[in-house]
């Protein structure tokens, strides 16, 4: 079975965390999560098929396209982390888990999901 949209979301997080990169952007400045959701699946998923399920359908009626599932997780996500002043959001490192097993499942697609992470304006900012 593959994992859901949060454990994506969780397993990528924890991975960035441990590349030094344990910032992210807030529930109010989620257009960078959108982002990374929306060129994952245009650049990540072609390789790893299962992320087209995962990640789903993008509403395009606003200013970008927004992810449909993403929207409902925002809650979940901030459950995980400490926030900061400026909204950012930074993960609580007593919520890791042991080990990532997704990390450790599919360490490509990790890779992969960081390298487009780092390439989303305003994604991960200097702590």
């Amino acid at each position: 079975m593959w994992p859901s949209l949060m454990e994506l979301i969780r397993g990528f997080m924890e991975y960035s965390a441990v590349q030094g990169k344990g910032n992210f952007p807030g529930f109010c400045q989620n257009r960078p999560w959108h982002a990374f959701l929306y060129q994952a699946r245009g650049e990540v998923a072609p390789k790893f098929p299962f992320l087209f399920n995962i990640i789903g359908n993008f509403d395009w009626g606003d200013r970008y396209p927004k992810s449909l599932r993403l929207s409902e997780l925002f809650p979940v996500i901030v459950s995980l982390c400490w926030t900061r002043c400026d909204g950012r959001l930074v993960l609580d490192k007593s919520m890791l888990m042991r080990e990532n097993s997704l990390a450790l499942a599919y360490p490509e697609l990790m890779k992969e999901l960081f390298a487009v992470a780092l390439s989303v304006p305003n994604f991960f900012v200097s702590e």
